[in-house]
């Protein structure tokens, strides 16, 4: 869904580059688009009370905010019930998320010079309402993207350490080098409550080690955008980490035949020129560490060629079992 908002940024949706559409083709999407509903109660509204120059924006609003409900509705169905590890790993890649477009959408208001006073005090949109589009479109993904980021840190606020709860305040002094509009745009609506975690346990149990085991995972891998390989990508994020928690849980062998189905060690080498000993390495360390030999023999295995011995590394034997588990994975 990231998809959509980074097209107003730099593809089709983008409101500055040169129209392709009708009036009528965006009046037609802007009544049958659906709005998507949040599954849960806000804690914040954002009233961006600037005025919808025309049924082109009017449509690609509704397409950022179901982005952002389709966001944080997964999000919260994955994390409703992780540990804190988990937690605060997916509150750091939602904040770097939004730091990205902050930033995108700052490089762009000030080089365009798309100024919000000038909307709020013009008379006449269609003066130039190419640039007015673009005033309201960049400019309301700065405040839909701090209000996102916002409501994740208020439905996990127990499992914030203080020195990582980020204020309103630091997104505009900080990110966007700005003061906070007056009234803002972002509102504090519902009190938020830190409901302390569920206790850990006194020893891990097999759940525990796997939630462990995907945070060190995903730590390492997210350093190559693992999520972008297209198999990966092809999956809803609950199903993404579906597929990884339960791909970890099999065993090196199996662990490394999905990494082999998914494309990965290809991936590494066209995009990262990453020769096959660095990737070993590095799925070595992603495995929590595991011997990089033991990784070594079970990608070797899976070439019939190979001179490598199949008795002590198996992978070769999941080939069917990881296509068979993938295969039935819902896609978005």
């Amino acid at each position: 869904m990231a998809d959509n908002i980074n097209a107003v940024f730099f593809d089709d949706l983008n409101p500055s580059a040169v129209e392709v559409h009708t009036p009528a083709f965006y009046d037609q999407e802007a009544r049958t688009v659906n709005a998507v509903e949040f599954t849960f109660e806000p804690h914040y509204s954002l009233n961006f009370d600037v005025p919808i120059v025309s049924s082109k924006v009017r449509y690609i609003k509704a397409l950022i905010d179901n982005t952002i409900a389709i966001e944080l509705n997964e999000k919260f169905a994955l994390l409703d019930d992780a540990d804190s590890t988990l937690i605060l790993f997916h509150r750091k890649k939602m904040y770097e998320l939004v730091k990205a477009r902050l930033a995108n959408a700052k490089r762009i208001i000030n080089t365009g010079g798309y100024i919000l006073d000038d909307i709020m005090t013009a008379r006449d949109y269609t003066s130039d309402r190419q640039r007015f589009e673009s005033i309201f479109l960049f400019n309301y993904i700065v405040q839909a993207s701090i209000r996102e980021y916002l409501e994740f840190q208020a439905r996990y606020a127990a499992h914030i350490p203080q020195d990582k709860v980020v204020p309103l305040e630091r997104f505009y002094l900080e990110e966007l080098g700005a003061p906070i509009p007056s009234p803002a745009f972002i509102e504090l609506t519902k009190e938020i409550t830190a409901t302390p975690p569920l206790p850990r346990p006194d020893s891990f149990q097999p759940d525990d080690v796997i939630a462990d085991k995907y945070t060190v995972f995903m730590g390492e891998v997210a350093n190559y955008n693992f999520t972008s390989l297209p198999k990966v990508a092809a999956l809803a994020a609950q199903q993404q980490t579906r597929l990884i928690r339960h791909m970890l849980g099999e065993g090196v062998p199996y662990t490394i035949a999905m990494l082999d189905f998914l494309g990965y060690p290809q991936y590494l080498k066209s995009n990262y020129s990453m020769t096959k000993e660095a990737m070993y390495r590095h799925i070595s360390k992603a495995l929590d560490p595991v011997a990089q030999r033991t990784v070594k023999g079970n990608f070797l295995v899976l070439n019939s060629d190979s001179n490598e011995d199949t008795a002590k590394y198996t992978a070769w034997t999941y080939d069917e079992e990881v296509e068979q588990f993938y295969n039935a994975l819902p896609r978005k």
